[in-house]
């Protein structure tokens, strides 16, 4: 096989993994900076509410009650951020994973699956999103998005 067509793995660690964030559009999004994470961290985090059962998680400002936890550290001179976000799903259920990164030629080809629910779903919007951190690459990034249905398993009981 031609060394160009063979992808070689690159390890990744995830950020921050959401079922329904702010990105209302579709997007991936390769980002190398702190300022630009600074600035779409409260995107991601929009929907995302304080645990009441966890005091002083972060701040509440007087006038919006909500104030975005403080964005995720990246070592920005050891790697970068990929976004994917699928944007507007009409119900609770939908997950996004990104499960494979890798690298085939000058490429790096970022692998998700999105789940789709099964028939019992919550009427409640989602914006499923997914943030890793990889090593730098400096060439192009092609994702790509898998989608599956998701498996209503038995619950453990027995047959009949």
């Amino acid at each position: 096989m031609d060394d160009a067509l063979q992808m070689r793995e690159v390890p990744f660690e995830t950020l921050v993994q959401e079922a329904s964030s702010g990105l209302e559009e579709p997007c991936h999004l390769v980002i190398r900076d702190q300022k630009t994470w600074d600035e779409l961290w409260p995107r991601v985090t929009t929907h995302r509410m304080p645990d009441p059962a966890v005091p002083g998680q972060w701040p509440v400002d007087a006038n919006t009650k909500w104030v975005p936890p403080p964005s995720p550290e990246v070592d920005w001179s050891a790697g970068m951020v990929i976004l994917v976000a699928l944007g507007f799903r009409p119900t609770r259920g939908y997950h996004l994973e990104i499960d494979r990164i890798g690298v085939r030629g000058s490429v790096l080809i970022v692998h998700a699956v999105e789940t789709e629910p099964g028939d019992v779903t919550f009427e409640m919007a989602s914006h499923p999103v997914h943030a890793v951190t990889t090593p730098p690459f400096d060439g192009d990034v092609e994702v790509t998005i898998d989608v599956r249905q998701a498996e209503i398993g038995d619950c453990g009981l027995p047959d009949d």
